[in-house]
């Protein structure tokens, strides 16, 4: 039932792991029970809405393109196309599934608002499909397009109304107020009190005696946003808030609110802070948490003790967007009850890029797959996944930095009975070219990219000796094969070792071959010298003590090769 809103945050879940269903060990390792399944991809980020046995959702068929409503069977096998209904709308609308007088799922939403006319239409379509049917009219002034939910006889919709503080000389700003009515002979409209202050409504719910609503509780004058979920009686004679996150910097944010069998439930994302659902009793505001354990792109629903969310498609943490041009679509995933037991996550990909890549060497790229059982707050039993097919993508970046889509390429794979999986690349390697991996072949509706690419640095070889000389001097010689004329060497001693977690997914370089996993070796620069007329050599001699030294190309520009010695111990 919740209604649907265009999710702009860039707060998001950690993570920098693919997702995929166990739709791709189909076959292969039988699917759990209880477990976390892919439904179908959209490109756009929406939100979602759900109830009478249908979710459904707006997407565009391209990025520009018109928003039409996206409706699928609950229940429905993963990959099932959605039914794609109702009118071509320019912008997105606040749509909601509810449930009509005689209990059949119904699309409703608010159109054709006119300050002139000072009156929207807000109609409905049945999720089986037909012809979008008037149901009333409700009155408009201004501010984008309410928000509406239906519940049998009963629409719950929002109402601009305008403030100005006093004395300060600035411009009215618009504030929502919510209103109810009874869709019957008679039924006149009449406002529930959200509570003190201007609150822009961002979702509301209506389900028996319950409204929902989601709001902003900022200062709309000076721009704050925090956010807080509140629940309202249909006949005005109660309501209560239920949580309030203060947006501060890098905290948890509620991202969307609904009502199922009674109890209100709101789901939290956010960057450190563990992503949750959370439930609600509405009479008495007792709460119960339960953990995502993914990364969260906004959107989520309810209905008949499921839930449905979106997953970004990157796994990344700060991409916001969801378009096919990414390669990295978000993922409409449904979910049992996580209040009823344990649960099995989505499947889990990595890759690693276990070596350098030099020009005129093939590489190899490795990951295993994964799935994991987890109760409400922690993850119980990883497992890894038998035959997940595993294809290699690619991509090139231009001279400003911007990306190609992915596309598949020949290499593919299945992943072993331990999980694991890996893909060789042959020579020769490009300079600027990135790689990822999909599971399920080109095309399939679950494919996701991690997110965390590798567009690794290429390297020529670059092979040298070094020795201490009279007066407290380090030479170091060389060649480079092949060849890079006109660059420059420097000449770096190593400082110390660090070693901690973050250090662990540095990208491999010749200097840092050999290092112990999870560490790195820092290093200061003592100078640099020009390579040879042709490229093929170096000298370079500078003032030090006995250590470890290494010598690397200059920086590289665009399309040059990158260039480490492996280290180098002078006494």
């Amino acid at each position: 039932m919740p209604t649907t809103r265009r999710i702009t945050s860039s707060r998001r879940a950690a993570g920098v792991v693919l997702a995929l269903g166990a739709a791709l060990a189909a076959g292969v390792q039988a699917t759990p029970a209880n477990a976390d399944e892919p439904v179908q991809q959209t490109p756009t980020g929406l939100g979602l809405t759900a109830d009478a046995g249908y979710v459904a959702w707006q997407a565009q068929d391209a990025r520009k393109g018109p928003f039409r409503f996206h409706v699928l069977k609950a229940g429905a096998p993963a990959g099932t196309a959605p039914t794609v209904i109702g009118p071509a709308l320019t912008r997105g609308t606040n749509l909601d599934v509810g449930r009509g007088r005689d209990g059949s799922a119904q699309l409703v939403w608010a159109e054709g608002c006119s300050l002139k006319a000072a009156r929207c239409a807000v109609r409905t379509l049945a999720a089986t499909g037909g012809t979008p049917k008037l149901l009333t009219r409700i009155p408009y002034t201004g501010n984008g397009t309410p928000h509406v939910a239906l519940d049998g006889a009963r629409l719950v919709y929002t109402q601009a109304v305008y403030t100005r503080p006093s004395g300060t000389g600035k411009k009215r700003k618009a504030c929502d107020s919510l209103r109810t009515r009874t869709l019957t002979a008679g039924g006149r409209p009449r406002q529930l009190v959200l509570g003190t202050g201007c609150v822009p409504v961002l979702q509301l719910d209506v389900e028996g005696s319950w409204v929902a609503v989601l709001i902003n509780r900022g200062n709309v004058y000076s721009g704050g946003d925090p956010t807080e979920a509140r629940v309202i009686r249909t006949d005005g004679r109660g309501s209560r808030s239920l949580e309030r996150e203060s947006q501060g910097e890098e905290s948890n944010y509620i991202d969307s609110i609904a009502i199922d069998r009674g109890r209100v439930y709101t789901a939290l994302g956010g960057q450190r802070q563990a992503n949750l659902f959370r439930r609600f009793d509405p009479a008495t505001g007792r709460r119960s948490d339960t953990r995502l354990f993914s990364a969260f792109s906004g959107g989520f629903a309810r209905d008949g003790g499921h839930q449905y969310w979106v997953q970004p498609g990157t796994g990344n943490a700060y991409d916001a967007d969801c378009y096919e041009d990414t390669g990295a679509p978000c993922l409409l995933v449904a979910g049992p009850d996580p209040w009823a037991g344990r649960r099995t996550l989505l499947a889990q990909v990595r890759m690693d890029q276990p070596e350098p890549v030099y020009v005129d060497r093939a590489v190899t790229l490795t990951g295993v797959v994964t799935r994991t059982v987890a109760d409400r707050v922690k993850r119980q039993v990883t497992s890894p996944q038998l035959g997940v097919p595993i294809q290699l993508t690619t991509s090139m970046l231009d001279d400003q930095g911007q990306r190609a889509p992915f596309t598949p390429i020949g290499q593919a794979t299945t992943s072993g009975a331990d999980g694991t999986w890996s893909v060789t690349v042959p020579a020769p390697q490009q300079v600027h070219r990135g790689f990822d991996v999909h599971a399920g072949g080109p095309g399939a509706f679950d494919v996701l990219r991690s997110g965390d690419a590798l567009f690794p640095t290429v390297y020529t070889h670059l092979d040298a000796t070094a020795q201490s000389r009279s007066g407290g001097n380090v030479t170091v010689t060389g060649t480079i094969d092949p060849p890079q004329p006109g660059r420059k060497v420097v000449l770096n001693r190593r400082s110390t070792r660090v070693c901690n977690d973050p250090f662990g997914t540095w990208r491999p370089s010749p200097a840092q071959v050999g290092v112990p996993k999870g560490c790195h070796d820092t290093f200061k620069g003592l100078g640099s010298a020009a390579v040879s007329a042709d490229g093929a050599s170096f000298t370079i001699t500078r003032p030090s003590g006995g250590g470890v030294f290494w010598v690397a190309l200059d920086n590289p520009k665009f399309g040059q090769l990158g260039g480490e010695t492996a280290q180098l111990t002078v006494p």
